[in-house]
């Protein structure tokens, strides 16, 4: 399934097109896009697409793993690039109250950057393919430990389940 390429935005809403092109459409004014700006990434195809929650930013990644900042005041004009992402950028999400941006790639990390200074906050490594990213609403930040030790004794706690398909027996290592 295809990811929306469209995100509404105060008085319209944003596009991402094939060629790396940004349409800002204005639904009071016309149906028409009232500004198109091309080659925000170069010439590649544009994979993600996220709007800040005060309506001022429009943050793009591309299929190579390029993630950008554009200004919506300044007829998106770039602010700044984020370094460090690998692969196709498949999910951008912004904070809604603390200023960090996170996307999500084909390499399977998880990246949250500051938005003030473009820098890398925390980079998590997640074992399967990211197709989503997501704040939490409450504002709490939680750290992942990566203890391979604390996930083992946990799922030894877990209780063993029988399978009736097979027999009723339980594997014992």
């Amino acid at each position: 399934a295809q990811w929306p390429k469209m995100v509404a935005c105060a008085t319209g809403f944003v596009a991402e097109r094939l060629r790396g092109e940004v349409r800002i459409y204005d639904t009071s004014a016309q149906r028409r896009p009232v500004l198109r700006v091309s080659s925000v990434l170069g010439e590649e195809a544009l994979s993600a697409l996220c709007v800040s929650a005060d309506g001022l930013r429009v943050y793009v990644g591309s299929v190579s793993g390029n993630f950008a900042a554009l200004d919506l005041r300044r007829a998106l004009s770039p602010l700044g690039r984020f370094k460090g992402c690998a692969g196709s950028i498949r999910a951008i999400a912004t904070h809604a109250t603390l200023p960090l941006v996170a996307c999500a790639g084909l390499d399977r990390a998880l990246r949250i950057y500051d938005t003030r200074s473009f820098k890398l906050n925390e980079r998590v490594y997640l074992k399967q393919r990211l197709n989503a990213a997501l704040f939490s609403t409450d504002g709490e930040m939680a750290r992942a430990s990566g203890d391979e030790g604390e996930v083992d004794e946990m799922l030894g706690l877990l209780p063993q389940v029988q399978d009736d398909a097979l027999g009723g027996e339980v594997d014992e290592e």
